[in-house]
């Protein structure tokens, strides 16, 4: 499934969900502008109610980055990646969280192994170090996402060691076939099943993790979410089991 080795020059378009992220979307820019010269920014406006788009609008232009901004009214991390999915065409395609917790300066070991043919999604692991558990402030996220990692092996039969991570590349062949049925901060767990469900080829990189700056404010609800995480979960492996 992994994307043909001979061809001489793979497309990355990098994915940028961001809902009121008007503090940190600049840098977010100007960091991966910098780590993957060669890809296509996409900034998905969503929903915000400050000047994240405008932002973007005027970084991508002072700065001369290769890139645009999209805009998604209809509220939602899901809803977001998915509308870029069906508006942007790339040979590979790497999402990130727009609130500088994740080391962008690494985005090129994620994209290496699927450039190479050998894996169909890479995901940055933020557990592998001990940096998620060390530098989120939020303990209820940390057992969160160890529940949503362990009940989704337990189901699929995998090893995942991180399913909620917001840090991911994948081909264009791995994503054509998903349902797009995660419409919030389920997303990272529908394609962890959608590998699951399909025997893809994952690699999970160790990465470091820090705080989000003071101004950025998360969107992730523990229990709301979790239970959204949860629901799809179940749903999934009831429609794969029964083949429905």
């Amino acid at each position: 499934m992994s994307l043909n080795q001979n061809r001489v020059k793979q497309s990355v378009a990098i994915l940028l969900p961001a809902a009121n992220e008007a503090s940190t979307i600049e840098q977010t820019l100007l960091r991966f502008s910098r780590s993957v010269p060669q890809a296509k920014l996409v900034v998905i406006d969503n929903a915000s109610d400050d000047a994240t788009g405008h932002i973007a609008a005027q970084a991508i232009k002072q700065f001369q980055i290769n890139g645009e901004v999209i805009h998604a009214p209809l509220a939602g991390k899901g809803n977001a990646l998915n509308a870029a999915l069906n508006r942007i065409d790339a040979d590979i395609y790497m999402t990130c969280d727009c609130d500088l917790t994740y080391p962008i300066d690494k985005a090129n070991d994620l994209l290496t192994p699927i450039i190479q043919g050998n894996a169909d999604m890479v995901t940055g692991n933020r557990f592998a170090n001990h940096a998620y558990q060390e530098q989120n402030s939020r303990p209820f996220h940390v057992f969160g996402n160890k529940l949503m990692t362990r009940f989704i092996n337990l189901l699929f039969k995998r090893k995942y060691a991180d399913v909620v991570t917001g840090f991911r590349a994948f081909t264009n062949e791995f994503i054509s076939n998903y349902d797009q049925r995660a419409r919030g901060f389920d997303f990272e767990s529908a394609l962890a099943i959608h590998a699951a469900k399909q025997n893809s080829k994952v690699m999970e990189i160790p990465i470091s993790y820090v705080p989000r700056p003071a101004e950025s404010v998360s969107k992730l609800n523990t229990y709301r979410d979790g239970l959204l995480n949860l629901s799809l979960i179940t749903s999934s492996y009831l429609r794969f089991k029964f083949k429905r």
